[in-house]
């Protein structure tokens, strides 16, 4: 009885608080990531991580449109992404489909 309560007891507590520290961590990701898909991006400003939280958008077309901004000035329009290489105008239609609302040009 008393390897029981020495051992196994704290051993399973142990187990119990590991696991609810582990939900509780992704329970928050998860909301970080919910709210990340409601936030706008203003392509004109956004970090090449404020712009992968766009779906379609990874981290080397984030790049690219980084580089062009920085290269060519600001985008007048959501339509002149087709302009950076390696996104075209059916990839900038997709991008808006996928994040209705979410892309913006200030």
């Amino acid at each position: 009885m008393q390897f029981f309560q020495r051992i196994v007891v704290p051993f399973v507590a142990a187990c119990l608080l590991l696991f609810s520290i582990h939900v509780s961590a992704h329970q928050e990701k998860d909301t970080n990531a919910a709210e990340n898909t409601q936030q706008q991006v203003n392509i004109n400003e956004a970090t090449t991580e404020e712009l992968q939280t766009l779906k379609g958008i990874g981290k080397n077309k984030a790049q690219a449109i980084v580089n062009y901004r920085d290269n060519q000035g600001k985008f007048q329009s959501v339509e002149d992404l087709s302009k950076v290489k390696g996104i075209n105008n059916k990839t900038v239609a997709a991008l808006q489909e996928k994040n209705p609302n979410r892309i913006v040009v200030e």
